[in-house]
Protein backbone atom coordinates (compact mmCIF):
# COMPACT_ATOMS: atom_id res chain seq x y z
CA UNK A 1 0.00 0.00 0.00
CA UNK A 2 1.84 3.62 -0.96
CA UNK A 3 2.53 5.74 1.97
CA UNK A 4 0.35 8.20 0.85
CA UNK A 5 -2.72 5.87 0.94
CA UNK A 6 -1.79 4.76 4.78
CA UNK A 7 -1.88 8.80 5.30
CA UNK A 8 -5.10 8.91 3.99
CA UNK A 9 -6.64 6.28 5.92
CA UNK A 10 -4.61 7.23 8.94
CA UNK A 11 -6.04 11.01 9.03
CA UNK A 12 -9.45 9.67 8.24
CA UNK A 13 -9.28 7.33 11.13
CA UNK A 14 -8.30 10.08 13.83
CA UNK A 15 -11.27 12.25 12.52
CA UNK A 16 -13.94 9.81 12.88
CA UNK A 17 -11.84 8.37 16.87
CA UNK A 18 -12.14 12.72 17.51
CA UNK A 19 -15.30 13.13 15.74
CA UNK A 20 -16.71 9.62 18.36
CA UNK A 21 -15.63 11.02 21.21
CA UNK A 22 -17.09 14.56 20.43
CA UNK A 23 -20.56 13.19 19.70
CA UNK A 24 -20.08 10.92 23.19
CA UNK A 25 -18.65 13.61 25.66
CA UNK A 26 -20.45 13.50 28.79
CA UNK A 27 -21.77 9.97 28.13
CA UNK A 28 -21.39 7.26 29.89
CA UNK A 29 -18.01 6.38 29.07
CA UNK A 30 -17.98 2.56 29.81
CA UNK A 31 -20.44 2.09 27.25
CA UNK A 32 -18.50 4.10 24.75
CA UNK A 33 -15.70 2.18 25.56
CA UNK A 34 -18.01 -1.04 24.78
CA UNK A 35 -19.60 0.24 21.74
CA UNK A 36 -15.81 1.16 20.75
CA UNK A 37 -14.66 -2.17 21.56
CA UNK A 38 -17.01 -4.22 19.41
CA UNK A 39 -16.25 -1.74 16.57
CA UNK A 40 -12.96 -2.69 16.80
CA UNK A 41 -13.96 -6.20 17.12
CA UNK A 42 -16.45 -6.38 13.80
CA UNK A 43 -13.50 -4.81 12.20
CA UNK A 44 -10.51 -7.31 13.15
CA UNK A 45 -13.46 -9.59 11.87
CA UNK A 46 -13.58 -8.02 8.42
CA UNK A 47 -10.23 -7.83 7.68
CA UNK A 48 -9.60 -11.48 8.67
CA UNK A 49 -12.38 -12.38 6.52
CA UNK A 50 -10.56 -10.25 3.58
CA UNK A 51 -7.43 -11.64 4.08
CA UNK A 52 -8.73 -15.02 3.81
CA UNK A 53 -10.35 -14.37 0.27
CA UNK A 54 -7.03 -12.68 -1.00
CA UNK A 55 -5.17 -16.06 0.16
CA UNK A 56 -7.94 -18.05 -1.95
CA UNK A 57 -7.99 -15.60 -4.62
CA UNK A 58 -3.82 -15.81 -4.77
CA UNK A 59 -3.61 -19.66 -4.49
CA UNK A 60 -6.54 -19.78 -6.93
CA UNK A 61 -4.06 -17.88 -9.40
CA UNK A 62 -1.33 -19.54 -8.93
CA UNK A 63 -2.96 -22.95 -9.71
CA UNK A 64 -4.00 -20.72 -13.13
CA UNK A 65 -1.09 -19.78 -13.96
CA UNK A 66 0.47 -22.94 -13.11
CA UNK A 67 -2.08 -24.91 -15.62
CA UNK A 68 -1.66 -22.30 -18.24
CA UNK A 69 2.32 -23.19 -18.31
CA UNK A 70 1.59 -26.42 -18.15
CA UNK A 71 -0.98 -26.33 -21.54
CA UNK A 72 1.42 -24.11 -23.07
CA UNK A 73 4.38 -26.46 -22.64
CA UNK A 74 2.16 -29.52 -24.11
CA UNK A 75 1.26 -27.06 -27.20
CA UNK A 76 4.91 -26.17 -27.67
CA UNK A 77 6.40 -30.09 -27.49
CA UNK A 78 3.27 -31.32 -29.70
CA UNK A 79 4.17 -28.32 -31.90
CA UNK A 80 7.73 -29.33 -32.08
CA UNK A 81 6.74 -32.91 -32.63
CA UNK A 82 4.37 -32.19 -35.61
CA UNK A 83 7.08 -29.56 -36.98
CA UNK A 84 10.08 -32.71 -36.94
CA UNK A 85 8.02 -34.98 -39.01
CA UNK A 86 6.87 -32.73 -41.31
CA UNK A 87 10.47 -31.77 -41.83
CA UNK A 88 11.47 -35.30 -41.85
CA UNK A 89 9.35 -36.40 -44.75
Amino acid sequence: MPDSDKEKLTIEFLSNGKDFFSWNKGKNIPNILLQLSNTLSELEKTIKKSSESSEKLTRSLARLTLAYVILTGLIVIISSVQLYFAFKK
